[in-house]
């Protein structure tokens, strides 16, 4: 994944797009196919999904950053936030 890429997830995210993700029980969410394999399904979330997916468990939603320069501006750039 390129910053180009990064760039345009977080321009849509900043424009209050939405982030799309694993498709899950109206109920219990992707708390299933968590549970069965968690690596494997987080790495076919990113694979999939891209920089950033998006994924229910309960009623909790979760958002999962894939690219280094995500997790850069989420815990240094933009950490007052």
């Amino acid at each position: 994944m390129t910053t180009t890429t990064l760039t345009t997830t977080t321009k849509a995210l900043d424009e209050g797009q939405e982030v799309i993700g694993p498709q899950g029980n109206l109920v219990l969410g992707n708390t299933r196919q968590l549970q069965r394999d968690p690596l494997a399904f987080l790495m076919r979330a990113a694979a999939e999904y891209g920089d950033v997916a998006r994924y229910r468990l309960g009623n909790v939603t979760f958002y999962q950053i894939n690219h280094p320069d995500g997790a850069q501006r989420i815990l240094q750039d933009n950490h007052h936030n």
